[in-house]
């Protein structure tokens, strides 16, 4: 199987049809990466540590993560217990709010230097990424970013071709609720536009003010996006479990059926959960994984491991297919040439 030629989408598209199953797609990274390369820089912890406290930092390294929104908590946990106790005065700063408060600036100031507008993506871009979505039932994303968001809302609310399980406006909630026309979109780690507020999630919605700065103005009132930002995958899960709704749309997943497309994301060991998934999933009997020819190698490890435990032990006709496909081939943001 690694010495196969690759297929290219189109080829690969053609064979999962054939089989008459919904098509599921699951996106990482590299599928923003293929519209903006700013995203390749892809750990907002190194970008932000020199201008986080030292003190935080100092958390940040004692609890061996990267991942923000778990210090965030740890620091509004500590400040509780600090006022609990009497540990400060009555008219004394709060340092550990003033570092908690200094490392959510942090972080929002990270993610707006590095997200673009919608108008430096362009409709054009945003319209090719509609139709290479367009091939497939359901979608799962591992992306915090806007761009699928802004795919997702391209047309007129009448002509949804996407949906979310949000209903309602201003703000909207999760209900779960389907419609069979339209396809399901999951953002398994959540994403800039959904917010926690108390154990439900809204969605952000476009108005006057920009989804960023609607984030930023939400944050500095104590509500923090639903976002995974970094961390092991045992952390991410740990976070999926925290969250009603990442703990429907990661289910999701698990119960998918028929075939699933992987495009930009390499199933690497801090995903390992979404990896467990996809293998522990019986009912995906085919699986499509987009690979870029120029990479060295060109097929990782853990890529190749996937393959391997999906079809060890299975014979006949009940055998689970795995094949890869040369992603560059896809053209999701572009048109081919």
């Amino acid at each position: 199987m690694p010495t196969d030629p690759l297929l290219s989408f189109t080829e690969a598209l053609s064979w999962a049809r054939r089989s008459r199953s919904p098509l599921h797609l699951l996106v990482g990274n590299g599928f923003s990466i293929g519209a903006y390369e700013g995203f390749r820089y892809d750990s907002l912890y190194e970008r932000t540590k020199e201008s986080l406290p030292p003190r935080a930092v100092k958390v940040f390294e004692e609890y061996d993560t990267t991942n923000f929104e778990s210090i965030i908590q740890k620091l509004h946990e500590a400040d509780w217990a600090a006022q609990l106790y009497g540990l400060y005065s009555q008219d004394e700063v709060r340092p550990i709010q003033e570092d908690r408060d200094r490392v959510k600036d942090s972080l929002m100031s990270a993610i707006e230097s590095v997200h673009p507008s919608m108008s430096t993506i362009g409709s054009q871009r945003l319209e090719h990424a509609e139709a290479f979505l367009r091939n497939f039932t359901s979608v799962f994303s591992t992306c915090y970013d806007l761009l699928l968001y802004w795919v997702m809302n391209l047309r007129a609310p009448q002509r949804y071709l996407f949906q979310d399980g949000f209903v309602g406006n201003n703000p909207s909630y999760f209900s779960g609720r389907e419609f069979p026309e339209q396809k399901f979109v999951c953002f398994l780690h959540g994403a800039l536009h959904l917010v926690r507020a108390g154990d439900e999630v809204h969605k952000l919605v476009s108005g006057q003010a920009s989804i960023i700065r609607q984030v930023w103005d939400l944050m500095s009132q104590g509500n923090d996006p639903l976002i995974i930002t970094e961390g092991s995958s045992k952390e991410k899960f740990v976070s999926i479990q925290g969250s009603h709704y990442l703990l429907w749309t990661f289910k999701r997943l698990q119960n998918a059926k028929g075939v699933l497309f992987v495009y930009g994301n390499s199933l690497s060991e801090s995903d390992e959960h979404i990896r467990d998934a996809i293998i522990q999933n019986h009912a995906l009997k085919s699986l499509y994984i987009g690979v870029h020819p120029d990479e060295k190698p060109r097929i990782s490890s853990a890529l190749l491991a996937v393959a391997e435990e999906i079809q060890s032990g299975q014979t006949g006709a009940n055998k689970r297919v795995v094949k890869f496909f040369d992603s560059s081939t896809a053209h999701v943001w572009e048109p081919s040439k």
